[in-house]
């Protein structure tokens, strides 16, 4: 995964411009193969070297992890949330909305897990009824103050609350929009059903996440570069790598500020895979699927071949799709 540049996002908003998504997110999958068949990482034969010198079983050797961390640079995408690239990434979002048909003219639209509150930037220009935001806190929302005009800036609501336990406080709304949150909710299916029921009939979910098989699922990656670490090493040893050597978050989940007393590595995030999630998003009993995506990422091909026994009985789904896009119409 790779800090988007200002380029690289205004080019691919010309690109959502004038092709389908479908033909976009293909195109994407296409050009990322070229990972698996042209590839030279100049520190895979250290690594490879580092995994046959192992004593010990590769799931429980902490030493290869805390080596593996040197090779990796840490990821830090403090420059995907400057609020000229939100914007762009809003106008993606509308982009691939209205290609599927969509008129948010008159709707009332909220943002589900808002963050930054970046979906809702455009609610102006898009004419829409009402934009509502919903996130646990709006500590990343209220400094934008001063990059939005005034009348969008009011014009927005912004609900703090706590997602799961609590009621929305919405309903009949037109369309849900909800990025990078449904990973993080321990029960995805009744948080789900919380969006169906705050939607009216023929309303839209679009919603886009990675499952728990994702390269950076365990959302450390700006902590430690290393790849697929939930897929190859044992959660205690995850955790003594995260809490004791690189103590990271004071033993604390990051969301919520209470004290991790069970030893899990990754408390922010659930454990679903693709198959979990495709049997509550596809339920044709509540939705109408309109377009559903798996987007992949083969970058990490050469990585996963040196792990070939971490990967043993996975499918290149399991290997290789990085996040997941659903656009959803309740019934």
């Amino acid at each position: 995964m790779k800090q988007a540049s200002n380029l690289r996002s205004k080019i691919k908003f010309l690109i959502y411009r004038f092709f389908s998504p479908r033909i976009v997110d293909n195109i994407r999958n296409l050009l990322s193969l070229r990972h698996r068949f042209f590839y030279r990482n100049k520190d895979s034969k250290n690594i490879s070297e580092l995994i046959s010198n192992s004593k010990v079983p590769i799931n429980r050797n902490l030493n290869l992890l805390k080596e593996l961390h040197k090779y990796f640079k840490k990821i830090d995408l403090k420059e995907n949330y400057k609020f000229e690239n939100l914007l762009l990434s809003a106008k993606n979002r509308y982009n691939f909305l209205e290609k599927n048909g969509l008129n948010l003219k008159g709707a009332n639209l909220a943002d589900f897990g808002a963050g930054h509150g970046e979906n809702l930037f455009l609610c102006k220009e898009y004419n829409l009824s009402r934009a509502v935001g919903l996130d646990f806190s709006d500590k990343d929302f209220l400094p934008h103050k001063n990059d939005l005009r005034n009348d969008v800036f009011k014009f927005i609501e912004f609900k703090t609350l706590d997602l799961v336990n609590e009621d929305l406080g919405i309903k009949d709304f037109d369309v849900i929009t909800s990025f990078s949150a449904f990973e993080h909710f321990h029960d995805p299916k009744e948080v789900l059903f919380k969006c169906y029921k705050s939607l009216k009939p023929g309303g839209y979910l679009y919603a886009e996440f990675a499952a728990f098989n994702s390269p950076y699922a365990i959302h450390r990656k700006k902590f430690s570069g290393v790849p697929h670490i939930q897929n190859i090493f044992d959660e205690d040893i995850a955790f003594e790598f995260f809490y004791d050597f690189l103590k990271i978050n004071d033993k604390v989940n990051r969301y919520t500020n209470e004290p991790i007393t069970n030893g899990d590595p990754y408390p922010e995030v659930n454990r679903y895979l693709i198959p979990d999630y495709e049997k509550i998003f596809l339920d044709q009993n509540l939705w109408e699927v309109v377009s559903y995506t798996k987007i992949k990422n083969y970058q990490y091909h050469w990585f996963i071949k040196l792990f070939e026994d971490s990967f043993k009985n996975k499918d290149n789904e399991y290997k290789y799709v990085d996040y997941l896009k659903f656009l959803i119409r309740k019934k």
